[in-house]
């Protein structure tokens, strides 16, 4: 009996080239299935004995997969306000020495100026002061035997103008006598005669006119010298002071014949 050869064709290579494609994906497919599940699962490792053998021991060690890691929080800087705010360290300030008091400049009344007195100092160093009291600024200081004219009186001082200056204050009725009558002085300059004041209040002029400028005030019984006569006037100096000037003839009681110019 003859065999009977079989022969594919062409289209039947090709059929049976996709039929062992297929086969050989479906094997390779199943080895990594199996190589996936070994890696979670339970592995066999082959381990060399620790006693001398001649064949290995199969030691089963078991993989525990490791914990997912837990993040760690993430922490915020706390910001720390304190309750009370710093304290600053002022250095305390600088305290000046307290000024003296200022009274309000006073001037004296025209019935003050007719109706003043005469007065005398009786110690050396006595202060003019702004207002009546210690605590007033000082605006002079005067020595004994310095005359003044007395206006007032407020509490324990005198409310005065000093003939040596004409400055106008007040000074502690303590160290003043009032009432003190002029003296003639006995050093009379040669050229001049001793005389007095006769009326309450009589202006000393620079000019031998009553449009002339007033240099200060003149007070009954006050000392003069007597120079010389220009007309209604007397060129005289006062004795206290030392001003010279001219005053009305008729309130000056000359001691003595007076020169007419």
């Amino acid at each position: 009996m003859s065999r009977r050869r079989f022969r594919l064709k062409p289209a039947g290579y090709a059929v049976l080239g996709i039929l062992i494609l297929l086969i050989v994906l479906c094997v390779y497919a199943i080895a990594r299935a199996v190589s996936g599940a070994n890696r979670h699962g339970s592995q066999e490792v082959n381990l060399p004995s620790s006693s001398p053998s001649t064949s290995p021991e199969l030691v089963t060690a078991t993989y525990t997969p490791a914990p997912p890691e837990t993040p760690t929080p993430t922490m915020n800087p706390i910001t720390v306000t304190p309750s009370n705010p710093p304290v600053t360290y002022s250095a305390p300030p600088t305290q000046s020495p307290t000024a003296k008091p200022q009274a309000t400049p006073r001037v004296p009344t025209s019935s003050e100026k007719r109706n003043a007195q005469a007065g005398v100092l009786q110690n050396d160093g006595v202060n003019l002061r702004s207002g009546p009291s210690t605590s007033y600024e000082r605006i002079g200081t005067y020595d004994k035997g310095d005359t003044m004219q007395v206006y007032d009186t407020d509490g324990d001082f005198y409310f005065v103008k000093m003939d040596k200056d004409d400055k106008v204050g007040f000074m502690s009725k303590k160290f003043v006598t009032v009432g003190v009558q002029a003296t003639i002085p006995a050093d009379v300059p040669t050229d001049a005669v001793p005389g007095k004041v006769t009326a309450n209040v009589v202006a000393l002029r620079s000019g031998p006119n009553k449009t002339d400028t007033a240099i200060t005030e003149l007070k009954k019984d006050e000392a003069l010298f007597v120079y010389y006569q220009v007309g209604e006037f007397y060129y005289v100096e006062v004795a206290a002071t030392g001003k010279k000037g001219f005053a009305y003839a008729s309130y000056v009681k000359p001691e003595g014949s007076v020169p007419v110019k």
